[in-house]
């Protein structure tokens, strides 16, 4: 057997830090509904233990990767919001102020004449700038119908949504089970010193008898004996050392995930005790999975978004057919202003118009190749969407064995604990009634506590593979353990 079994947890906890980025507006159907942000909690007081749910819950309030994928729902939802809207008119609105020179406007005699202007005091360039001039034009166009373009937009931007929403939930089942993990590991660690101590105890008892004996020459006890006491005196230093590493760095990752100091952390009173419940069928499992897990909605709105990318794609073969309005004005100080409609005046003018306008994009070769580019990018997604289902499908059958056998190890382990607990005391009271030698002993203490180890270890690996298998499913530990969605209900058969 390993003489370090307990080291296991340690790479557990380092994988806290391997947390995915990640890993306005009506919800758009079909979207992953978002988890709720966790209702404020009073600051806690010192001496505050924590529970588990209030280290999740302080963590999915605080923690960055979780703040990051909630903004990026938000400005998702904005793209939505001007989706929505991209019926309403758009257009820009110009304006030029400028100095000009003198123009007037003479008749065909020469005579200062503004109405019948054949020509004017300046024929060519002329820098004698002594008026003021100024001009706005206001332009506005509105879609009537787009062949669908516009309705491609909106999809494209709630299969966004969607997708983000997916997002947001992953990542904040990546951070339940990452706090999980730490906390079960401070817990275990915690445990593993309270084993070291006890078994202090009994060496320290019988190193104190042996010691006792050789002075006094009297027993069985020999120098051999002793320095096997002292080996496994400085084997329990050892490995309470590991022990206490192993603490501080769970104690460190509840840290850095709930942005709690480690030094204020203390967990609560609870024992490391396996969780009860029972196993389900696998299938149970399964059908959750595609209904729940996160990454199955991310996987249809991305799906979604391409079929949207390839609506688009093929609507802008299609002209769009638009509603024009322009109006513009512009005076100037020192220029005439002749009444004439055939008149190009670029001084003095005033205009208004509205108009039904057809634009047509005319790149119909590129356009096809862009269409059938879409169309094989949904392909191969959809190919990608089942590589990728049959991937959560043996994840969650590897996560449900391991569980399965975690629980069957920790039955097996209680078993031989207990056995070695009453092979340790009948040894002790042997021992202290001179039948039995020193050796026995420490071969008693061996074996109790690395059963006990194991004993632990299975607790913590039954906790861990529960929230291991309710992030594979897309719930919560005790969603999972609670409630699973039922199957359908049977349709009667008609009666006759």
């Amino acid at each position: 057997m390993s003489r370090r079994p307990f080291l296991a947890p340690c790479f557990l906890l380092l994988a806290t830090f391997a947390i995915a980025p990640a890993r306005a507006g009506e919800p758009p159907p079909n979207a992953t509904p978002a988890a709720a942000p966790a209702p404020p909690t009073p600051a806690p007081t010192a001496g505050h233990r924590y529970a588990l749910g209030e280290l999740i819950a302080r963590a999915q309030r605080h923690y960055p990767g979780v703040a990051a994928a909630e903004h990026a729902v938000a400005a998702m939802e904005q793209k939505l919001f001007q989706a929505r809207w991209a019926w309403l008119p758009r257009g820009e609105l110009n304006a030029v102020f400028a100095p000009t020179p003198e123009i007037r406007c003479f008749d065909d005699a020469g005579n200062p004449d503004e109405q019948s202007c054949v020509r004017t005091n300046i024929r060519e360039i002329a820098f004698n700038l002594n008026g003021v001039f100024g001009r706005a034009q206001l332009e506005l166009g509105m879609p009537l119908y787009t062949f669908g373009k516009l309705s491609a937009v909106g999809n494209a931007a709630r299969a966004g949504v969607a997708l983000e929403q997916a997002r947001l939930a992953a990542a904040r089942r990546d951070l339940e089970l990452n706090v999980t993990k730490a906390y079960w590991g401070a817990k275990l660690a915690s445990a593993i010193l309270e084993m070291i101590h006890e078994g202090r105890e009994h060496l320290d008892k019988a190193s104190a008898r042996l010691t006792q004996q050789l002075e006094d020459d009297s027993g069985d006890a020999t120098v051999t004996d002793e320095l096997r006491l002292k080996t496994y005196t400085v084997e329990i230093d050892t490995r309470t050392l590991e022990a206490r590493k192993l603490q501080q760095l769970a104690l460190r990752s509840l840290s850095a995930l709930t942005g709690l100091p480690a030094d204020r952390i203390e967990l609560d009173d609870a024992p490391l005790e396996a969780s009860s419940a029972e196993l389900l069928a696998g299938a149970d499992y399964q059908r959750a999975a595609r209904q729940q897990r996160p990454e199955m909605h991310l996987l249809e709105a991305a799906l979604s978004a391409v079929q949207a990318r390839s609506q688009l794609e093929r609507a802008r073969l299609w002209p769009d057919l638009l509603l024009v309005g322009r109006a513009g004005i512009g005076r100037a100080t020192n220029v005439d202003f002749p009444q004439n409609a055939f008149l190009n005046n670029p001084f003095n003018f005033s205009s208004a118009g509205l108009a039904l306008t057809l634009h047509w994009q005319l790149d119909t070769v590129q356009q096809i190749g862009r269409l059938r580019e879409a169309l094989a990018n949904g392909r191969r997604l959809a190919a990608k969407r089942q590589e990728a289902l049959t991937g959560m499908k043996l994840e969650i059958e590897k996560v449900y064995l391991e569980l399965q056998e975690a629980q069957q190890r920790l039955v097996v382990a209680e078993r031989g604990h207990r056995s070695a607990r009453s092979w340790l005391v009948a040894t002790s009271q042997n021992l202290s009634a001179g039948l039995a030698e020193p050796k026995e002993l420490t071969d008693a203490l061996v074996a109790y506590f690395r059963l006990r180890l194991t004993v632990l270890q299975a607790i913590f690996d039954v906790n861990v593979g529960w929230s291991e298998l309710a992030r594979k499913v897309g719930l919560a530990t005790t969603e999972l353990t609670r409630t699973l969605i039922a199957p359908p209900a049977p349709t009667p058969a008609p009666t006759s």
